[in-house]
């Protein structure tokens, strides 16, 4: 089967300022499990308000210029059975950027199988790669943390898409496709819609929820327990996300790339057949024999 691997920041898109917010959805993150059920839904229904609100900026800023067009080839393949699915391998350990962009792109495409595992930064499922898992140091991707998922399929083909080298992935059974680093034009202007929209969507709750929200432990632990707090936090986290303006858009060899990847067919391994000694000077014997 064919396969298509994606590094998340900088390549898919970049989610630097929404990632502040797996903090508040998934205290997790956090090491922190909550045992009430009403506090879970109370932020699934957040989230799910706020991504669902946070369409248009995901699409016109936040993901990579022209991503979706670029995808739009691999997920009718995946729909007619010739790509086994698609993976997010990251360097990032906010596994809630992971998710969204999984979420968003599902939607988008009306797919909601299309990716089959999400590796983050500390995920178990990076054994086989050699880094210490807290290093600033970005860790090398290796082809068989990829090839070990998926134990049942022949992998023959994959597409690996990233902004950084990963050398092992320089594999003759891989389109490599090295994309330029994309940043969004984060302005101040940007930051404040996005928070509005946070604003807004916690509106949504009921007072009862809002007060749920800010007395959950994950909440507390992080001093977010008003709203007032919460912008405050996110000003600070996003202050040193700078506008930039120098991306240039590689949409058109990136396409190229993808559609090499699409046309290259399977290469089958050719059958060994069994040679009979002396078969060369032997005739073929009747199956049957008949008595004169």
């Amino acid at each position: 089967m064919a396969l298509c691997v994606f590094d998340l920041d900088n390549t898919l898109g970049d989610f630097e300022l929404i990632s502040l917010f797996g903090y508040i959805f998934m205290p997790e993150i956090s090491n922190i499990t909550l045992q009430d059920s009403v506090d879970i839904e109370i932020l699934n229904k957040l989230r799910n308000t706020f991504e669902s609100n946070m369409n248009e900026i995901t699409k016109n800023y936040i993901m990579r210029t022209n991503i979706l067009n670029i995808l739009t080839p691999l997920v009718e393949n995946y729909i007619a059975k010739k790509i086994l699915g698609f993976v997010i391998y990251s360097n990032n350990g906010n596994i809630y950027t992971l998710e969204y962009a999984q979420r968003f792109i599902e939607k988008y495409f009306n797919t909601y199988d299309l990716f089959k595992f999400l590796i983050h930064r500390y995920s178990h499922l990076r054994d086989l790669d050699i880094h210490h898992p807290y290093t600033k140091d970005n860790p090398q991707k290796k082809t068989e943390t990829i090839l070990k998922l998926f134990p049942r399929s022949k992998i023959y083909k994959i597409l690996f898409m990233d902004d950084i080298e990963h050398s092992d992935f320089r594999k003759s059974n891989v389109t490599y496709v090295k994309v330029n680093r994309y940043l969004t034009n984060a302005s101040n202007e940007l930051k404040d819609e996005i928070f509005t929209i946070f604003n807004y969507s916690f509106n949504e709750l009921s007072e009862q929820e809002k007060t749920k929200l800010f007395n959950m432990p994950h909440m507390i632990q992080y001093n977010l327990t008003s709203l007032d707090a919460l912008k405050s936090k996110y000003e600070k986290y996003t202050n040193h996300i700078k506008p930039h303006t120098h991306f240039i858009d590689d949409s058109d060899y990136i396409l190229s790339e993808v559609n090499t990847y699409i046309s290259t067919p399977k290469v089958n391994s050719k059958r060994k057949t069994k040679r009979h000694k002396n078969n060369k000077y032997t005739k073929k014997r009747p199956r049957f024999f008949y008595q004169t």
